[in-house]
């Protein structure tokens, strides 16, 4: 009978006993390595052409979505097929160069302006100058000048990169345990200025991420691309970032460019 006893004794003490925890195994990396991890993105996506849904939401306003065919090439060329209901093109954005276009179809009118971050926002549904439009779809996240590094860890075991510019001006840079960077902040004293984050990523060698979100936080801004199809470093046709004037339509000029465009 004592036996009998003293095994359940021992079972209920072991049914309350906590889980044994397996230490989590981070591999080590090095500022080094984390730095030539973002040297290596950035040489290595050129252009992309996939089809997203990209979602613009500033406060105080409607967010506003769209499906889109997505063409993009460094430096400075960005080509965006707004589809409507039925899969047709409802409007073609093309940014190249200075230069920033839109065709509206059911309007008659082909919109034409200088490339801002004002008229990218009307026309892309993104608020950046074109240079960093394309980093940012691209992958290629800038590094401030820094003066100071610091590497540290965080619990999940994923990578945080801190870099401390002039005056007050703050990175921070945050790596998942495959070493893939996964969120950049820029801040400026107490202030976010700018917040990237990736995820999602392809498979492969290069792999690149389908979900890319900006946040621009003193103005209420969130930005989301996400790619249902994708692919990276294809050739593009010169001709698909120039648009003309269909017969019949009109041409009207985007607000942010003084100087009159003339008629084609």
């Amino acid at each position: 009978m004592r036996i009998i006893i003293f095994f359940f004794l021992i079972a209920g003490l072991l049914s309350c006993a906590l889980p044994v925890q397996v230490p989590v195994t981070v591999p080590e990396v090095t500022k080094d390595e984390l730095f030539g991890v973002l040297a290596e993105n950035a040489e290595s996506f050129a252009s992309l052409k996939g089809i997203a849904r990209i979602s613009f939401q500033e406060k105080g306003r409607k967010t506003v979505r769209v499906k889109s065919i997505l063409l993009v090439e460094q430096p400075h060329r960005v080509r965006s097929e707004i589809l409507g209901f039925f899969g047709q093109p409802a409007a073609v954005a093309v940014v190249n160069g200075e230069l920033a276009s839109l065709l509206v179809p059911g309007e008659g009118v082909l919109y034409k302006g200088g490339a801002s971050a004002r008229n990218l926002q009307r026309v892309l549904r993104i608020p950046l100058e074109i240079k960093d439009l394309i980093n940012f779809i691209l992958y290629r996240v800038p590094v401030i000048e820094y003066q100071d590094s610091n590497l540290e860890m965080t619990e999940e075991g994923r990578s945080r990169l801190l870099l401390k510019g002039k005056g007050d001006l703050q990175e921070e840079l945050l790596f998942n345990t495959e070493q893939k960077l996964v969120e950049a902040r820029l801040q400026k004293g107490e202030e976010e200025i700018l917040k990237l984050s990736y995820g999602n990523f392809t498979e492969g060698g290069n792999p690149f991420p389908r979900l890319l979100v900006l946040n621009l936080p003193s103005r209420g801004v969130e930005a989301r691309i996400e790619f249902s199809s994708l692919e990276t470093n294809v050739g593009l046709d010169e001709k698909l970032f120039h648009l003309k004037k269909p017969e019949g339509f009109q041409i009207r000029q985007l607000p942010d460019r003084s100087e009159p465009i003339a008629p084609e």
